[in-house]
């Protein structure tokens, strides 16, 4: 899994935006395609996650104790309270608990208090990853969360067909 800090990557060749997307809508799942590939071992990438996994790991209880993984270039809180919200080119990683699942979005928690930390300001759009049975999957993206960036974080979810076809689309026509 490749999680270690990168450079942020030069802007993007295009951006390929959900047809169904609206502003505040939950189809908030896009894609950026680079303008030049990255140096990267497939084995060392997440994978999509297969059609409606999360709905199953909901009904056997797994999600209760699971820790989703983001990553993003967003705000950071300094140790003395305050925020840094000068953007860096270092990718930071939090982690975040599960709360609960609807349709379109994993509502995940950040609880402080039992080392949950997550995401904050300007990590939308970061991945969401969950990982099931020692494969890393991209389960969601980062679309929202409460502003003081403490309590809660959503993320659309992206085994729903709708993600999947947008996805696997975007990734077969820029390999």
């Amino acid at each position: 899994l490749l999680l270690s800090p990168l450079p942020r990557p030069e802007p993007p060749a295009s951006i390929v935006l959900n047809p169904a997307y609206k502003q505040g809508s939950d189809h908030d799942v896009s894609a950026l395609v680079l303008a030049s590939p990255i140096n990267v071992a497939a084995g060392d990438l997440p994978v999509l996650p297969p059609t409606s996994i999360l709905g199953g790991l909901k009904a056997s209880k797994f999600l209760q104790q699971a820790t989703f993984t983001v990553l993003g270039y967003g705000s950071i809180e300094k140790p003395n309270g305050q925020w840094l919200t000068e953007w860096s080119s270092e990718r930071r990683v939090g982690t975040l608990g599960f709360k609960a699942l609807d349709n379109q979005i994993i509502h995940q928690s950040q609880r402080i208090n039992k080392g949950e930390d997550g995401a904050c300001n300007g990590d939308s759009g970061g991945p969401s990853l969950l990982q099931i049975r020692g494969i890393n999957y991209v389960v969601g993206v980062t679309s929202s969360g409460d502003s003081p960036c403490y309590a809660t974080n959503t993320a659309t979810r992206t085994d729903t067909d709708e993600a999947l076809t947008l996805l696997t689309r975007v990734l077969a026509e820029n390999p």
